[in-house]
């Protein structure tokens, strides 16, 4: 047989076995860039003004997508940020300050978010501190009266954080585990 004959038949053989080969189902696409059913959750945010003049900001958080994400778990949520002039309510967890020394972090539990399923929260502005995962500051005095933008955030992943793998995880592979989805800022007037 020819060497041209003998490379004729095995490329036969890989064009018929790759026409009738089905996927490995055992093996399962779990790389980062498996988007393909799940989805950033929706973010609805919303401002009314409550009955002592002060403003509420309702949020809410549905998963629109076909396959149960994971969103950060805690009774503190939201935070209260800054981002340049906005202000920022995020459901998940911020970057630590790189310029102070911390003992403890603490890598938070989620819980899982149905197809179709939603979580809502509410946040009375203006606050005297703003509150992230590490503690809180006095809220800047532009950020208490007047015009001000307004935008929430939601930190998910794909996958859940559960007390056993929340034992081996550090911050900084928190942070990259989640994914960021935003809302539009708005605009809101502070008494």
């Amino acid at each position: 047989m020819s060497d041209a004959s003998r490379h004729a038949i095995v490329a036969l053989t890989l064009v018929v076995a790759g026409c009738n080969s089905t996927p490995d189902v055992s093996h399962p696409d779990t790389s980062p860039m498996r988007k393909d059913r799940l989805m950033a959750p929706d973010i609805q945010c919303s401002a009314r003004t409550a009955d002592d003049g002060r403003v509420v900001v309702h949020y809410e958080i549905r998963n629109a997508g076909t396959e149960a994400i994971h969103l950060i778990e805690g009774k503190r949520l939201p935070y209260q940020l800054t981002d340049g002039p906005t202000l920022v309510l995020l459901h998940g967890v911020n970057p630590p300050d790189p310029d102070r020394l911390y003992n403890l972090i603490e890598i938070p539990l989620t819980r899982p978010l149905a197809p179709g399923e939603h979580i809502a929260g509410e946040q009375l502005l203006p606050t005297a501190m703003l509150r992230d995962h590490y503690g809180e500051q006095p809220t800047p005095s532009t950020l208490r009266h007047g015009r001000i933008q307004v935008r929430c955030d939601v930190g998910w992943g794909t996958t859940p954080i559960t007390a056993a793998s929340r034992r081996t995880m550090s911050i900084q592979q928190l942070l990259t585990w989640q994914q960021i989805a935003r809302s539009t800022a708005f605009e809101v007037v502070l008494p």
